[in-house]
């Protein structure tokens, strides 16, 4: 799990580095270069890994199987994919290219957390879809507490890191120009330990085999992300496209919560019933041991 991160982590360095010279044409004309509407903010990178992860467990044989999970697997990439590009879309609209220039390389820096949850996430897929399985419900709330404190970890180490060393860090990589937008940064890094909460959440829901759900849920996200743009960024530039992402990333974690504590609740069901089955059996073999005693006396 660790190797897993680390490579990961080395792979979100090459492509800030590979950015770097790129960035440095933001305040000049970029009305030529259509590479900025391109490049996604690789937040729904994640969920495509998760997805790939799931689909180890799908039955071939079962074609049914198949078709039911393959349609929401589809929306909820679809919508985390549109999600994630919104306000980038509405920056573009309402402040330009030269904006949106500035906004997506310092964005791109949410994908170093981002990989370490996905590589996370997926160490756990198979652990948590064992535990949903086995009704462990004690194991599975281990994960979700797990999932939160490294999001939270990762969240706080941002949000410092951005607030004391922000301009040097934006500096180094991005050029001196970039140095200003040390503010943007923290906005995003707040933005990012909101994101990466419900990623690492994401994965026990999938596990779970909760998709269903995740599409009103996305679909909700996505309204408010627009919603949010049309409302802030005209006021705020990029200041207000960070808290468009940070909006967008409350909506989820709010109803992530909510699906999390319908799996828990069916989780205590199938282990309560699994429990009274159990001494059923019990109070069964019992009797069994004991007539079994009484023929043997006679």
């Amino acid at each position: 799990m660790v190797p897993l991160a680390v490579t990961n982590l080395l792979e979100a360095a090459d492509g800030v580095f590979d950015r770097r010279d790129f960035a440095r044409l933001a305040g000049e004309d970029l009305c030529h270069d259509e590479r900025l509407r391109q490049e996604p903010l690789n937040a729904a990178g994640p969920v495509y890994d998760e997805l790939v992860v799931f689909a180890q467990f799908i039955d071939a044989e079962n074609g049914d199987d198949v078709l039911q999970l393959a349609v929401p697997l589809g929306l909820v990439s679809m919508l985390a994919s549109v999600n994630s590009n919104i306000p980038r879309y509405f920056l573009e609209a309402y402040k330009g290219h030269t904006a949106l220039g500035i906004f997506s390389p310092i964005a791109s820096l949410l994908t170093a957390g981002a990989l370490i949850v996905s590589s996370m996430g997926q160490a756990a897929f198979v652990p948590v879809a064992q535990a949903y399985e086995a009704a462990d419900i004690d194991r599975y709330r281990r994960f979700v507490v797990r999932a939160l404190a490294l999001a939270c970890g990762l969240g706080i180490v941002g949000i410092v890191a951005s607030a004391v060393v922000g301009r040097e860090i934006l500096a180094l990589l991005f050029g001196t120009a970039y140095g200003d937008q040390s503010r943007l940064l923290v906005w995003l890094a707040c933005a990012g330990a909101i994101s990466f909460a419900v990623s690492g959440l994401g994965y026990i829901m999938t596990a779970a085999r909760f998709l269903n759900p995740q599409v009103p849920l996305l679909a909700a996200s996505c309204v408010a992300a627009v919603g949010g743009s049309i409302w802030l960024i005209p006021r705020y530039g990029l200041d207000g496209a960070a808290w468009v992402v940070g909006l967008s990333a409350l909506v989820q974690l709010a109803g992530t919560f909510l699906i999390l504590f319908r799996i828990d609740r069916k989780l205590r069901m199938e282990q309560r019933l699994r429990d009274e089955v159990a001494l059923n059996i019990d109070h069964e073999v019992q009797l069994s041991l004991a007539r079994s005693a009484e023929g043997g006396v006679r």
